[in-house]
């Protein structure tokens, strides 16, 4: 039987976001997981408000489609905020390609190539964040924050070469380094993850420059940095 779906395909920013640790949750601690996912629920209808995003959950994962970059940044943003305000981390990836969905007798029909890529990032990424595609052209305005004392109005960072979503944010930096530092304690089988994080924030305490070095230097070039020999 024919099909009288409507294709209209659309390029799209996708991410991928898988909340990690929690199934063992499930498993463990039910009814306060049930708890935390119901609140997931609503912080994620607060963040459907930011115009022209949607956002799904599906068990542990979630996934987060908008035809704006910046929309769908700040969105991630907020749900990695929330997790890691109940001791969750996410990982994932964001990618950028065609998208098509559709609602049928009540069922999602999602064919994506922006979603397959934003899921093999995830699978390949060794740390708690959300990655972004190499394919994605992130423009240097978006690295200006850092290069002015302001990191946590930057919507990325780089380091170990991976460009992410700045998981980061000056209201609540300390609070996430405490949160951090108690999940290492509390899980130390999984301290690479924190361990990861947690140099990070010391480069953030050092003021220093979380930027990819083709960006870097082309600042050097355009006299907008200034190299310091601290050696």
């Amino acid at each position: 039987m024919k099909s009288n779906t409507e294709v209209k395909t659309k390029m799209m920013y996708v991410s991928f976001c898988d909340i990690l640790g929690f199934s063992n949750a499930i498993e463990n601690n039910f009814e306060d997981t049930v708890k935390i996912y119901l609140e997931l629920k609503e912080e994620v209808l607060n963040i459907v408000k930011i115009d022209g995003v949607s956002v799904s959950i599906y068990s542990d994962a979630i996934i987060v489609v908008g035809k704006d970059f910046a929309n769908v940044v700040e969105a991630v943003k907020q749900i990695y905020w929330f997790c890691l305000l109940h001791d969750l981390l996410i990982r994932g990836g964001l990618a950028y390609g065609k998208h098509w969905s559709n609602v049928e007798n009540g069922s999602i029909l999602i064919l994506s190539e922006a979603l397959v890529e934003a899921v093999k990032i995830e699978k390949s990424i060794k740390h708690p964040i959300i990655a972004v595609s190499e394919k994605i052209n992130i423009p240097i305005e978006a690295w200006m924050p850092h290069c002015e004392g302001a990191v946590f109005n930057a919507p990325f960072i780089n380091y170990d070469e991976i460009n992410f979503v700045n998981p980061f944010n000056a209201f609540w930096f300390r609070s996430a380094e405490m949160r951090l530092k108690h999940l290492l304690k509390k899980i130390p089988n999984h301290s690479h993850k924190y361990e990861w994080l947690l140099n990070i924030i010391e480069k953030i305490k050092i003021d220093d420059v979380l930027i990819p070095d083709d960006v870097f230097n082309y600042l050097l070039e355009k006299g907008v940095l200034t190299y310091i020999d601290k050696g």
